[in-house]
């Protein structure tokens, strides 16, 4: 009984994997050449006569052309491959499914006019290395897929349309004039760059990996051009590059570092979301004067750029730890937690910046605060100071209220106003007066 269970079981085996090489063994390449009929559905065109099916992996070496004609409701193939001279182009608005992976090391295009436009939904990897140009590619894969190559991704509409698939980039990724919508994917980057110029990438769980994103240029909605921005997205552990724009409900995690430009959307006041820390490298501002950008912060910040947005809130519920090697000018700086500390890791300078620390604690730990502004005056409010060794710097257009600093040097010309309390020894080195204005 077992020798007859062993032996049809192996039999069992042999009669699978023969029957997976046959009905996986067909290649079908197209006859090089770009002139006649070359239609996709031309058995001409096929080396051995006989038209691509779902099943068959495909070489293209010519032109051939897609459409789906009445009665057939689908044109498919496995494997995809359209080599380098190559093109893959739409005839009548044609929709290619890929069943397995598409090497493109030629071209793959809309028709020669533009008029009509082809859809490619893809199940398996994705590798490009030549033009991408079509009007909609989808990746409907049931597992992960990988993405990689050399090559321009320009088709209008980048789309993944299964949430629960995860995306990882195998090398460098390039989109231009591109609307990517991942459905809240997650997308590995791996450490690679993904790169978008013009477009905006919307619905993504990017996984930077210390990779980099790079955005710039614009978008037209058909009423306002945009920032190439992110939409409804999470990004975390990545270096930002370019002018990076951000759209309603975006969120940073992780570390983030900006080492260009960080910037809202235009035309709308948007707030960011940061749930880890942010490094500032470069420059952090509105997008111009009427619409302005707020950060809402739960971890630690480090300046060494250009700071100058909106609003800052300190919103975490623990310590949040400040490190400046530049001035920090967000318009207004607040803590909207006032149960978490402050902490002064380095020498801070607030220069033209409006700070109501709702009462938290703000431990110098030694270091110098520099509170200053130009031309219009600044307040301090709400804040308990600890210096604990430090000092505070002020000058004429600046001003203390509703505070209390505890064994503090005052430095510069140190103006109060109402509800300030001097704690601990005060060491008056240069100007204590009074605000001008009471």
């Amino acid at each position: 009984m077992r020798r007859f269970n062993a032996y049809h079981l192996v039999f069992f085996n042999v009669f699978l994997l023969l029957s997976s090489v046959i009905l996986n063994a067909t290649v079908i390449e197209s006859v090089g050449g770009e002139t006649g009929d070359r239609s996709w559905e031309n058995m001409n065109i096929w080396v051995g006569g006989a038209v691509p099916g779902a099943a068959d992996t495909v070489v293209i070496n010519g032109l051939v052309t897609v459409y789906t004609p009445v009665p057939e409701t689908i044109t498919a193939c496995a494997k995809l491959t359209v080599n380098s001279g190559a093109i893959l182009r739409d005839y009548w608005a044609g929709v290619l499914h890929v069943n397995g992976d598409l090497i493109n090391n030629g071209t793959i295009e809309n028709s020669y006019d533009g008029t009509y436009h082809l859809v490619l939904k893809i199940s398996g990897n994705v590798t490009n290395n030549g033009e991408w140009k079509n009007v909609l590619t989808t990746l409907n894969g049931a597992e992960t897929q990988h993405l990689s190559g050399s090559g321009l991704f320009s088709c209008k509409e980048f789309v993944s349309e299964n949430s629960a698939d995860t995306l990882i980039a195998d090398a460098n990724l390039f989109f231009n004039n591109t609307f990517v919508n991942l459905n809240n994917d997650k997308f590995m980057t791996q450490g690679y760059t993904l790169s978008l110029t013009n477009g905006y990438i919307n619905n993504a769980n990017i996984v930077g990996e210390n990779g980099e994103l790079y955005m710039n240029g614009s978008w037209y909605d058909g009423a306002y051009s945009h920032n190439a921005c992110l939409m409804n997205s999470v990004v975390t552990d990545i270096t930002l590059t370019g002018i990076v724009a951000v759209n309603a409900n975006v969120i940073f995690d992780g570390i983030v570092i900006v080492a260009d430009t960080l910037q809202n959307d235009c035309y709308d006041p948007y707030v960011l979301q940061i749930d880890g820390d942010i490094i500032n490298n470069g420059l952090i501002r509105n997008a111009n004067d009427s619409y302005s950008l707020t950060l809402n912060l739960n971890g630690n910040i480090t300046n060494n750029g250009i700071w100058i947005n909106g609003t800052t809130n300190l919103s975490g519920n623990s310590s949040q730890h400040l490190t400046f090697s530049s001035p920090f000018s967000s318009r207004y700086f607040y803590d909207t937690d006032s149960s978490s500390a402050i902490i002064a890791d380095t020498d801070l300078h607030f220069h033209n910046c409006y700070m109501d620390l709702d009462s938290a604690e703000f431990d110098l730990q030694g270091n110098q605060l520099s509170f200053t502004g130009d031309y219009y005056t600044y307040d301090l409010r709400n804040a308990t100071i600890i210096a604990n060794g430090g000092s505070l710097f002020m000058n004429n257009f600046a001003y203390l209220y509703q505070t209390t600093l505890n064994g503090t040097t005052l430095k510069g010309e140190v103006q109060v106003s109402n509800g300030v309390i001097f704690q601990g020894i005060t060491t008056v080195t240069d100007t204590l007066q009074n605000y001008y204005y009471s």
